[in-house]
């Protein structure tokens, strides 16, 4: 018994004929949306430097200021210091409670010879 081999070439032929054409269609389909996708999410073109410098442009403003008024603070504590009732005895000497002179209320000489700091 033979078997004519033409029902398989012929059925063969046309699988591979719908399967190319359906490949085809899906190719065609794919880059359709593809095509379409590039249009509707593409990034828009942006040049960040100009944002980038006027924060920093921001940032030292700030800077500037804090500067300021760090400084006038520091002037108006001056001033008030100074304008002080009793500014200035730093550099005085304490009296003992004795009322000696030159040595500081629980100071005692050391090892060292009398007044000697530690």
């Amino acid at each position: 018994m033979s078997i004519s081999t033409d029902v398989y070439t012929n059925g063969a032929a046309k699988v591979r004929e719908v399967t190319e054409k359906s490949v085809e269609s899906w190719r065609q389909g794919v880059k359709l949306f593809t095509d379409q996708g590039d249009r509707l999410y593409r990034w828009p073109t942006i040049d960040l430097t100009e944002p980038v410098a006027r924060y920093f442009e921001f940032v030292q403003q700030a800077v500037d200021l804090n500067r300021e008024m760090a400084t006038r603070w520091a002037e108006l504590v001056t001033s008030l210091v100074r304008q002080r009732p009793g500014a200035g005895r730093e550099g005085r000497q304490h009296r003992h409670r004795s009322g000696r002179r030159g040595r500081r209320a629980g100071h005692h000489p050391g090892p060292q010879g009398r007044g000697a700091r530690r």
